[in-house]
């Protein structure tokens, strides 16, 4: 009888230790979490930006200030992108964050960044920037 009811207390303890974890969790929508940015995942959707790729805030990051304005910080493994410093160029490629109108906290409100963008193909316009 009594190891019955210290079995039964046993599961008790457990199922009310964990039930609220797994509430907690399957009540939270999914890729969402307190360390989670509030910047966006893009879908992966191939796109093309055209604009002048400028040297980043660090001696190895880049990024693309377009014609409308804003600016997209750059990575790409497949392009040199060093090499196409102060060019007008036109990439494709994937967003890898769009910031939309929720920008993570390290960038600044009235920042122009829309976001990360992943170059696949990059083809030069001109060797200056219009800018």
């Amino acid at each position: 009888m009594i190891r019955t009811l210290t079995a039964g207390a046993l599961l008790l303890a457990i199922l009310a230790v964990g039930s609220p974890r797994l509430a907690a969790q399957s009540s939270q929508p999914s890729g969402t979490g307190s360390d989670a940015s509030q910047a966006t995942k893009s879908s992966g959707n191939p796109k093309t930006l055209t604009g002048c790729i400028q040297r980043g805030d660090a001696v190895t990051s880049y990024k693309l200030a377009t014609e409308d304005g804003g600016v997209w910080d750059l990575e790409s493994k497949a392009i040199k992108l060093s090499s196409h410093v102060d060019h007008t160029v036109k990439i494709s490629g994937k967003v890898v964050e769009d910031f939309g109108t929720k920008k993570p906290e390290k960038i600044i409100a009235n920042d122009k960044r829309r976001g990360i963008f992943s170059v696949s193909k990059l083809t030069m316009i001109s060797t200056k920037c219009d800018q």
